[in-house]
């Protein structure tokens, strides 16, 4: 058992190597924020797997934030999937932080960023695997506060025995101030005690058994004017970032750099709580845009942005946001992504804009299908406009696009829902030939919107009308629809009360974990245990008249009346205003200190869009003076424009990086010649990647100290003028350092150098085992490794030199088929050619600059 500080690749040797993805959980990355001495530790949760955590954007906000806080240190930490639950269990090996290894219960608060109601059962995973106690009230001063926050967190009564507490609203407005307090109170001497009252005067704070009213914290500095002088001032992260976040090490959901456009939505469509949950809508100035998009690219080495909002056609200066950025990033193979775009804010420049480097995706949110419903949600969606941008994208190459629609959504015609959607789709399928992905859900009434008291759509009803739209779709349309039972499970969460968090207990106690992933999904053990609880999923039937609702102590800062007054307009289809500075149907968010900020084109700064941009580097000083530039120009200290040049790499891979698989690699090295500012060649098509070839891959878990690796660059560069940059490992995740640099040049007319597996002929590992009770195992892995090729010397008794040829079976194998993966340890010390040289050796005959690490 481990009481201290956890070292993933040296305590969980055995557990990382039979996990699913170890990469989830040794830390490590680019990025990441280690402080030494800190007097208050916050452990900042995703209740989900780290491909979700690490895609989510809040979490980076709010990492970057609390650890610009003097002597704060915010640590990440995500569920482990069930295999590594069950190993942590096995050893009694506490949950730890991916920064520095602390166990959850070591922590002084631990903040769960909870944005869906599926992840409730993972909170609970949290506590459980962290060894914190799952109810508040057997908590000691040894336990850490646990809060959470979010848009799921708008109704806290399921969950009011599990947390201390739920910050209602915009942490950037109260809750890193009311952190920074604690730290202060906490230095001074201050009990857990003592920090739980702080937080529950907290008036953004709701908490079981609080009679006062709690009003959501809203953030009127989003929309804070900056400008590149401020960038540069900040060091190389911009001001809204804090200190920064880390970049995963491994494929993530949306492995892409985000920019929060806007935040808040004018359209006031009534079955969204987002909509509410962010009001009012504020606009970042263009500058600000450009100054973190700039930091994304050329700092963190991002290569697709995505432009996030609620609705990104209501940003008022689109078109030259789009055309700025895109002029920007001109020949740097920088793809952009607007999601949440409304059909009516789809025009023919702003197709061409998104077309420029990788053609995105054609997506349609239609949500109901006949005018008089769409009046009733308050989103219209004309089929018209529909089928005029469709043919527009048709004629510029498009042949997909995706349709989304909801069923069950209050309106004038239930019975006709489903047969409305299918007629709609045969019509622009009609008059616009193109393959249709129809995707339908289950619409969900949340807390706090105008139709948070009508009943939900129950499975058995959904999927009768799944199946009348299905037979109803035209050839060349599809139908994905949502299962009908989550969605069941999310309305019985969603509006439930303490019942419901009797429920959540239950049901995780008889294995319920990641709810939110069918592959997971135990959706028979909801069943039953929703079924044990009569009344836990009474909010599926809806809350009639002036019924108490469960979340009647959270106020989102509407005034009263005006939920009743938009449930009214939609019964009588009568439509709402859109949200503006001159609102005169006011729904009571605004306040002189409250307020939206829209800003128009005419706000726009004059660009010079031609122009390559002023770039920030990680030392707060001008790039456009760094050795090379990533655009291809004419930088100092690169040649004139060659034939077949390349930049040749030798790197260590260890410690951490030795769970990292080959793709997550390439990856990283991907973003690190944008980091670097290399003038990288392109692949065709239409999504440009550098072209490189790395040596023969390593399995998990295995270490190296020769591994080699190759990228092609448009033109030749002199590696003294970058060489202190290129040998610098805080550009790598922790483990893999450069430690040698040769440039090539391919003469026209002669052979062309062979890649690294091309040339590949043998590698030379070290392999051993920690105790000698696995002796026997290394033995017959030995001997399998000398019968299928393998040469044997230097062997003792835990440890041996093999040389594995080519036409060997591959390390990987021999440990799998001896049971050798997780007991026995090993290292690469040389990749060799087939001559037996090293293989940067033989490339250095070949060179034309070498270079060495320090």
């Amino acid at each position: 058992m481990i009481t201290g500080r956890i070292q993933p690749q040296r305590d969980l040797f055995r557990e990382l190597n039979e996990a699913e993805q170890p990469g989830r959980y040794i830390g490590g990355e680019f990025g990441s924020i280690r402080k030494s001495d800190p007097s208050f530790r916050v452990a900042l949760a995703f209740p989900d797997l780290y491909e979700i955590g690490m895609s989510n954007t809040a979490i980076k906000i709010l990492y970057g934030l609390l650890n610009a806080i003097p002597r704060v240190s915010c640590e990440r930490v995500f569920v482990p999937a069930p295999d590594f639950e069950g190993a942590l269990e096995g050893r009694q090996i506490p949950l730890y932080t991916l920064e520095t290894g602390v166990p959850l219960r070591s922590c002084d608060l631990l903040a769960v960023s909870f944005s869906y109601e599926l992840l409730a059962t993972n909170v609970l995973t949290l506590l459980k695997s962290g060894h914190i106690p799952l109810h508040n009230a057997d908590r000691d001063q040894g336990d850490p506060l646990v809060i959470i926050g979010g848009p799921g967190a708008t109704n806290p009564a399921p969950y009011g025995r599990f947390i201390d507490g739920a910050f209602i609203g915009e942490a950037e407005e109260g809750f890193v101030q009311l952190v920074q307090k604690m730290e202060s109170l906490k230095r001074g001497g201050a009990s857990r005690a003592d920090l739980l009252e702080v937080l529950r005067e907290e008036p953004a704070v709701w908490f079981s058994g609080k009679t006062t009213p709690t009003r959501r914290a809203i953030w009127q500095g989003f929309a804070c004017q900056i400008d590149d002088s401020a960038c540069a001032d900040r060091d190389e992260v911009p001001p809204s970032f804090g200190r920064g976040f880390p970049v995963p090490s491994i494929p993530v959901v949306q492995d892409h750099g985000v920019i929060e456009i806007m935040r808040g939505c004018p359209q006031g469509c009534r079955f969204c709580h987002a909509g509410v949950y962010y009001r009012p809508y504020r606009m970042k100035g263009i500058d600000q845009i450009l100054c973190e998009a700039d930091w994304l690219v050329h700092t963190l080495g991002y290569r697709e942005l995505s432009l996030s909002s609620l609705s990104s056609g209501d940003y008022g200066p689109l078109q030259e946001m789009m055309l700025a950025l895109n002029s920007r990033y001109k020949g740097l193979g920088v793809s952009l992504q607007l999601p949440s775009l409304r059909v009516d804010s789809f025009t023919l420049p702003l197709l061409e804009q998104l077309n420029t480097v990788r053609r995105a995706g054609l997506t349609f949110a239609v949500e109901s299908a006949s005018e008089e419903h769409q009046a009733w949600t308050n989103k219209l969606v004309p089929l018209e406009k529909i089928i005029s941008i469709a043919r527009e994208a048709r004629a510029r190459g498009w042949r997909r696009a995706k349709l989304y629609f909801m069923i069950g959504l209050p309106g004038p015609d239930p019975d006709g829902e489903a047969r409305g959607i299918a007629e709609y789709v045969r019509r622009l399928r009609s008059a616009v030939p193109m393959e249709y992905i129809v995707n339908v859900g289950t619409f969900v009434p949340k807390p706090h919107t105008p139709f948070q008291r009508v009943p939900q759509l129950l499975p058995d009803q959904a999927s009768r009308m799944f199946q009348e739209i299905r037979s109803g779709l035209p050839k060349g349309a599809t139908l994905k629809a949502h299962d009908p039972w989550m969605s069941w499970l999310e309305g019985v969460l969603s509006r439930g009360d303490e019942r419901a968090g009797e429920v959540i207990e239950e049901a995780h106690s008889r294995g319920a974990r990641l709810d939110a992933w069918t592959d997971y999904l135990r959706m028979e053990t909801w069943k039953e245990t929703i079924a044990r609880h009569p009344g836990s999923d009474e909010g599926l039937r809806g809350f009639p008249g002036d019924r108490p609702l469960p979340w009647d102590k959270i106020s989102l800062g509407l005034a009263s009346g005006v939920l009743k007054r938009e449930e009214l307009r939609a019964r009588q289809g009568e439509l709402t205003g859109r949200c503006l500075p001159d609102c005169q149907d006011r729904c009571g968010i605004c306040t002189p200190e409250t307020r939206v900020v829209h800003r128009s084109s005419s706000d726009a700064p004059d660009l010079p869009l031609a122009e390559s941009p002023r770039r920030i580097g990680t030392d707060g000083k001008d790039r456009e003076k760094s050795a090379v530039g990533i655009s291809g120009e004419a930088k100092e200290g690169c040649d004139e424009q060659g034939r077949g040049h390349q930049l040749l790499l030798a790197y260590t891979k260890q410690g951490s990086a030795a769970f990292l698989p080959h793709l997550a690699v390439v990856r990283t090295f991907e973003r690190l010649w944008y980091r670097l500012g290399l003038p990288v060649e392109l692949s065709q098509g239409h999504h440009p990647k550098p072209r490189m070839s790395f040596g023969q891959p390593l399995p998990i878990g295995i270490e190296s100290l020769d591994e080699i690796g190759v990228v092609n660059l448009q033109k030749n560069v002199q590696l003294d003028k970058f060489s202190a940059r290129l040998f610098d490992s805080s550009l790598l995740p922790e483990g893999l350092r450069i430690q040698k640099a040769l440039t090539l040049r391919h003469v026209q007319n002669e052979p062309r150098i062979p890649a690294p597996m091309q040339l590949y002929g043998a590698s030379v590992f070290l392999v051993w085992v920690e105790n000698r009770t696995d002796q026997a195992v290394l033995e017959s892995f030995l001997l399998g490794a000398a019968e299928a090729g393998g040469v044997l010397w230097n062997r003792k008794p835990c440890v041996a030199e093999l040389l594995l040829p080519r036409e060997a079976p591959g390390l990987g194998r021999l440990l799998k088929e001896h049971q050798g993966r997780g007991v026995i340890r090993g290292r690469r010390l040389a990749s060799l050619a087939p001559q037996g040289e090293p293989l940067f050796e033989w490339y250095q005959n070949h060179r034309e600059e070498y270079a060495q690490a320090p």
